[in-house]
This record gives structure tokens, sequence and C-alpha cells, in this order.
């Protein structure tokens, strides 16, 4: 028997395995596996990032099995593939795969995204037979080959290639994640219009950082929908700006022509009174004896979990707004 919770989590995981499948092998044709050499050769960070988590994630999966611990194996890949390549990797190459006016799309980076759905197949296929099975033969009739290869239960793993290991880029990448996350948070926060770049001021600890910003920055401006950026570490913050720190830098957002500043600096005081009425309200539940004494545990506790939740949304509300209002 299977609990309801793994249930849903293999059912979401099996349409996520197709839905990327489906978006790689829309993106093949014309695509010859057979021109290709036995591995792919990364040129650019994402692809060299990819490459290495999946060697580690490879590496890290076999050396599971042949200790039968299943379920730690079943995790590694699980979060390689839905993390790592799916919303990190995908995201990153798909300018390289839609091609306008006529262009030729990255075969480097169609080698990778082929290169790595098989390898993943063939890791997934004990856990989910059927759906590796199909998507395995559906993946090499896209690149043409016909029939298709043997099944999967007669095939071996991928030997990833060892080389392919860069521990270094894994302290890149999650920076450049971070600046992803941090800048995505102050759009939704400041309700930014989802079709409006914003223009970002990037000012890094140290010249590594600089170099990682600069590097990867058509990545950013794709991924957090930036417009102008800047990167200077003797920035300063503009007036009207909504900023945040993460370890290795700071970013400000210059908010004025980005937002509708009096709209929601009125949004954000009537939230700020509603959170402070609920607030008011908690904090008298709780310095009532007749609840404290007489409340079940579990609902002093559930009171004390939502004070503390409006207390935090206060203070965020009101350091928005004073990001906006700019003092």
């Amino acid at each position: 028997f299977i609990s309801k919770k793994s249930f849903e989590i293999g059912r979401n995981f099996a349409n996520k395995i197709w839905n990327a499948s489906r978006l790689v092998m829309m993106n093949l044709d014309g695509f010859k596996f057979a021109d290709q050499g036995p591995e792919p050769t990364p040129t650019e960070m994402p692809d060299k990032w990819i490459l290495s988590r999946f060697a580690q994630a490879t590496q890290f999966a076999r050396e599971c099995f042949d200790n039968f611990r299943f379920n730690t194996a079943a995790k590694a890949i699980y979060d390689f593939f839905w993390r790592d390549f799916c919303d990190w990797y995908l995201e990153m190459v798909k300018p390289r795969l839609y091609t306008d006016g006529g262009g030729k799309p990255d075969d480097n980076a169609r080698f990778i995204l082929f290169y790595i759905l098989n390898g993943s197949y063939r890791m997934l296929h004990p856990y989910m037979p059927f759906v590796t099975e199909e998507l395995f033969q559906l993946l090499f009739q896209a690149v043409g080959n016909k029939p298709a290869k043997p099944s999967l239960t007669v095939m071996p793993w991928l030997d990833v290639p060892g080389s392919f290991l860069n521990q270094g880029l894994d302290q890149q990448m999650y920076f450049i994640q971070d600046l992803v996350g941090a800048i995505r948070n102050i759009r939704s926060e400041m309700n930014v219009p989802p079709g409006k770049n914003a223009d970002v001021i990037i000012k890094p600890s140290d010249d590594r950082i600089a170099e990682w910003v600069k590097g990867c920055s058509e990545y950013i401006r794709l991924l957090a929908k930036v417009g102008e950026m800047e990167i200077n570490e003797d920035a300063g913050r503009p007036i009207q700006s909504a900023t945040t720190v993460i370890k290795g830098a700071e970013i400000y957002i210059p908010l004025s022509g980005l937002i509708n500043i009096d709209l929601e600096k009125d949004r954000l005081q009537k939230e700020i009174e509603r959170i402070s009425q609920l607030l008011s309200k908690s904090d008298k539940k709780l310095v009532n004896d007749d609840f404290v004494n007489k409340a079940p545990k579990e609902v002093i506790e559930k009171e004390k979990d939502k004070n503390h939740d409006y207390r935090e949304r206060l203070d965020k509300l009101n350091k928005n707004l004073e990001e906006i209002v700019g003092w």
C-alpha cells in the first residue's frame, strides 16, 4: 500500500517528466543524435552546471542502489530532475531553442537536453517503468531512430564522465538562484505587473561576485524579468526603491515608473490597518487569563503562530511602505 501523499507526489512527478520531455522533443526537429559524440561538450556556465549536477546525481544514485538505499536514490533523482533540470536549466536554455527570423537552434544545448533525458529515464525506470519506457522510445524517435532503441529494461545507465563534476559552479549557481529569487520576491511584494521589466542595481560584496553577475547577466534578465541592470560595488540606494540583501550582494529596484506609487501607498496603508487590527485582537486573546487557562494547548499554540505571522507581515508591510514613500 502507498499513502495518498506518496501517490500525489508520484503523479505530479510523472506529469512534470512528461511535460518537460514534451517541451524538449518539440524542439529536437532536425537534430541528429548520430552526428554527435558520446557526450556533449558544455560551453556556457548553465551547461557546465547542469552536467555537473547530473554527474553528481548519477554518481550518488548509483552508490545508493549498490547499497540498497532505494528511497534515498529516488529522492536524489527527483530533486535533480524537478529542481535543477526543470525549474532552472530548462528556463535558462529556452532562448537557445526558440529562434526568430529563421535562425538555427543551438545544437549543443539540444544535445545536453537529449543526453540528460536519456540518462534520467534510465535512472527512473525501476520506479516508473511504463512512463519512462514510453518516453524513452519517443525520445529516440524524435531524433530519427526508427525503429527506436531496445527496451529500457535491458539498457545500462549512462556512464556520465567524472570530468563534468565542478563543485565550484554549485556555489556560483546558488548565488544566481538567490539573486533571481530575491528580485522575484520584491516584484511580488511590490505588485509589479508580471509583463513589466524592472531596472535593478546590484551592489556585489567583492569582485568575484561581480564577475558571477556579469557572466550570467542575460540569464538573470530572463529569469527575473529585469530591464537595465547596473553592477556597482559603490552603489547607493536610490530614493523610492525597494531593497533586499542576500549573501554576497545588496539589491535595489527603483520603483518610480515601475508601479503607481500613490495607489500602492494607499493599498499598503489599508493592509497595515487591517493586519494591525488582527494583531491587536490576537494580543488581547493571549493575555486573557480565561483563554490561556481554559483553551486546549493546540488552540493556544495556533493563536501564538497567528500572532507571530501578523507581526512578521506587519513589519514587512511597514518596510515596503517606507521604501515606496522614500523615507
